[in-house]
């Protein structure tokens, strides 16, 4: 277990909706070399800290990292966007398998990943259920 990831799960568990980063926690994460993965609201899942992006998820799914294009893309994107200039097989790439359907946001990972997990809470109701990871684990897979 790595003890960084530990100690931000332990800071972030349980916070409110809408109030899960500070701007000064996004620094130190970034600094430490922390990914946070958390949902903010029913269609985007927000990456912060060493790494930042976000992706527009909704009704959840599989979505790719594309280094080339810098983004995330769903897994079947190039599938339906054959026109791409960039055409990449998405089959070994880094992925997030988002969802909602426990009736709050989960984040799957590939299993060579080490993470921590945290709970986002919206008044009594579990909003999601975040990830922590380190960037120098996803630049590895990222690079695949």
């Amino acid at each position: 277990m790595n003890n960084v990831l530990k100690k931000w799960a332990t800071v972030l568990n349980n916070r409110e909706y809408r109030e899960e980063l500070s701007g000064e926690e996004q620094i130190k994460m970034r600094e430490e070399g922390v990914v946070c993965i958390f949902g903010a609201s029913d269609d985007l899942c927000e990456l912060r800290g060493a790494f930042s992006d976000e992706i527009d998820c909704y009704g959840g799914g599989k979505f790719c990292y594309v280094s080339e294009a810098d983004r995330f893309v769903e897994n079947t994107y190039y599938e339906r966007n054959s026109d791409e200039l960039i055409q990449v097989d998405l089959d070994n790439r880094f992925y997030l398998e988002i969802s909602r359907d426990k009736g709050y946001w989960t984040y799957g990972l590939p299993d060579e990943v080490e993470f921590e997990e945290f709970r986002v809470m919206e008044g009594e109701e579990l909003y999601a259920i975040g990830k922590l990871v380190l960037v120098e684990d996803l630049k590895k897979i990222f690079e695949k």
